[in-house]
């Protein structure tokens, strides 16, 4: 009995050792996220909660609505994955954001009917989240410790060719969503399953109506690529004749962009719910 429990004290050990992130990087950067959308939720009428749980090993994190209190839960098992940085932990934190706020599509189900679906949670987390958190960062530094792929530093002068700070914020979301969605590939999909995932070649399938759930890693890491070229307030529509920015038609149809557009967490199921 004592053995086993040295083995399972030893692979606890094991596993904080070889985090990618300390602690410290993990909490801190939840709680400076969550206070700078506090504020926001407020605005709304609604308490917010950044929420770090290191000691768990879970490779996940969810968005809670409690009616008027909302919170972000994020694991540590997150901060343990191959790969990861604080900016893909920022990246979670503003998808996991998103649920409450990015509006619609939403969730089908009845129980999520309050929550913005996966693809919008993804997009909106470049478009609108990180770039709030980024935006009194010395994110020109940062990008001098990094490499840039030449594709996503020509969008991003595409979008932004006129303002140095913008282009350095669209940068770095959009390597903050790959972050994310590589670690997740390289945890996830083994084998034949892996995926190579490219910024210059987008997803090309085409949904018939925008879909609710989560998307391949290729059409996720498009999404938060279109959020971060994305240069106006809100969403960027396809009626707007833009280039750059929209959402991608793997997980979104252009013909919904009317729907609900200014329908924002107005919902019928009023009991507590989760999703992830």
């Amino acid at each position: 009995m004592f053995r086993n429990i040295l083995i399972v004290m030893a692979l606890v050990l094991s596993n904080f050792l070889n985090a990618q992130i300390s602690q410290q990087e993990f909490e801190s950067v939840m709680k400076v996220s969550g206070e700078i959308y506090a504020p926001v939720f407020l605005a709304k009428g609604m308490e917010f909660q950044s929420v770090a749980v290191w000691g768990d090993d879970s490779v996940n994190a969810h968005a809670e609505n409690w009616d008027e209190l909302r919170k972000v839960v994020v694991f540590g098992g997150l901060a343990r994955l191959e790969n990861i940085n604080v900016d893909g932990i920022r990246a979670m934190f503003c998808h996991e954001t998103g649920h409450h706020i990015a509006g619609y599509p939403f969730h089908h189900r009845l129980d999520l009917n309050w929550a913005s679906s996966e693809g919008q949670a993804d997009y909106w987390a470049s478009s609108s989240c990180l770039k709030k958190l980024y935006e009194n960062l010395d994110n020109e530094s940062y990008l001098k410790t990094v490499q840039v792929p030449e594709y996503v530093s020509q969008k991003c002068t595409e979008s932004f060719s006129e303002d140095k700070k913008s282009f350095s914020i669209c940068v770095r979301s959009a390597l903050a969503g790959y972050n994310l969605m590589d670690a997740f590939n390289q945890k996830y999909n083994k084998g034949k399953y892996k995926r190579t995932i490219r910024f210059s070649k987008p997803d090309r399938a085409l949904v018939p109506w925008s879909w609710p759930e989560h998307n391949n890693v290729q059409c996720r890491t498009d999404s938060y690529f279109q959020g971060a070229l994305c240069a106006v307030d809100g969403n960027c529509r396809y009626d707007m004749n833009l280039i750059l920015g929209m959402r991608p038609k793997c997980w979104f149809f252009p013909g919904d962009e009317d729907k609900n557009e200014n329908f924002m967490n107005v919902h019928v199921y009023t009991g507590p719910s989760i999703v992830n």
